[in-house]
């Protein structure tokens, strides 16, 4: 029985070798045939650099992902200062490890993060997940970052603590998902504060921000780098329509597409939620343009209304002099929104570690 079982496996890998070996073969002659006719289809790839900082070996995606992507990625990942093209999230703030002022910007540490991370202690650990408005865009001093704000406020008050600032300019929740699951277990957060919601609700044209960290990440695998390069390669793609052909600002539900599906957003919130405590910042505004955020606002209400929700109801857009809160954009806090994001996150905390 086992002899007839080993000649079974024998004659099992024979063929597979010998088909392997088949396709190689034909593959080869079909690469050396459309050479010889001059029959070459392989494109210039779509090499992201950003503008201000030249990366070695920076990401590539085929030349017609240029239709498909969100015009605020694209901004982040060539006209954003601080931001670098990353495989694994599109784009982020590169790290920092001498510490001096980057761009003007105070505080980023090697991580890319602003703010010094002290895991060394034991004090209550919270952990600020978000984008430019947690990482304080336009606020060049480190103190006036509402995260450096929170941390005084509440030791000055004997709730001792380390406030960790993970806020990344451009970032959805999306991103915000992923770069909660690579640093809870490093930072252990006992609360974590979401400030999300103006990266997801941006228009997209055709790729979401999950389709295009998935197409980063396979395209600039090994393999595939060297399969563009064939000539082959190249040749099969034509037969096979690009779905970029039926591109369109909405979906079949006649719906704008965005960065970040509105059920995705639940979800990827959901998913950090059910992890730790957790509070929800409800983003505000100040100028009507920013309406569109409008549908987020009212999922967080819906979905997450037994949470801790923060609302900022002198940043909202019908207080009076809500202005005076923000930048000139009308949706990035300024000093003063920071430290009142501050006040009222701390009183929120002492009251849920009470």
């Amino acid at each position: 029985m086992s002899t007839l079982m080993g000649s079974r496996l024998t004659t099992f890998f024979k063929n597979t070798f010998y088909g392997l070996l088949v396709c190689v073969m034909f593959f080869a002659l079909l690469e050396l045939v459309l050479f010889v006719f001059g029959v070459d289809h392989r494109q210039r790839n779509l090499k992201f650099q950003n503008k201000y900082h030249a990366l070695e070996n920076a990401p590539e995606l085929p030349l017609s992902y240029r239709t498909k992507l969100p015009k605020t990625v694209w901004h982040n990942l060539i006209h954003n200062e601080l931001c670098y093209p990353d495989v694994e999230y599109i784009f982020r703030v590169r790290g920092n490890p001498d510490g001096k002022p980057v761009m003007g910007y105070e505080g980023i540490n090697a991580s890319g993060f602003r703010g010094a991370f002290d895991l060394s202690n034991d004090k209550l650990r919270i952990a600020v997940l978000g984008n430019s408005c947690v990482f304080g865009w336009e606020l060049h001093q480190l103190e006036n970052t509402f995260a450096y704000k929170l941390e005084q406020k509440l030791n000055s008050v004997g709730q001792e603590c380390s406030v960790f600032n993970l806020g990344q300019p451009g970032f959805s929740t999306t991103q915000c998902l992923k770069l909660y699951n690579e640093w809870k277990d490093k930072i252990k957060p006992d609360i974590v504060i979401l400030y999300t919601g103006w990266n997801d609700v941006w228009p997209s044209p055709w790729l979401t921000d999950k389709q295009t960290m998935q197409a980063l990440k396979v395209n600039n695998t090994w393999i595939v780098c060297q399969l563009r390069k064939m000539r082959t390669y190249a040749f099969m793609q034509r037969l096979v329509p690009d779905f970029n052909q039926e591109s369109t600002v909405s979906d079949t539900a006649g719906m704008k597409r965005l960065r970040v599906p509105l059920e995705e957003t639940r979800e990827n919130l959901s998913e950090i939620i059910g992890q730790t405590q957790a509070i929800i910042i409800l983003p505000p505004y100040c100028i009507k343009e920013r309406e569109n955020i409008e549908p987020y606002r009212a999922m967080v209400k819906e979905s997450f209304s037994e949470l801790a929700i923060v609302r900022l109801d002198s940043m909202e857009i019908a207080a009076p002099n809500t202005a005076s809160y923000f930048t000139q954009d009308g949706f990035h806090p300024n000093e003063k929104g920071s430290e009142y994001i501050a006040l009222r996150l701390a009183d929120e905390i002492m009251r849920l570690t009470e």
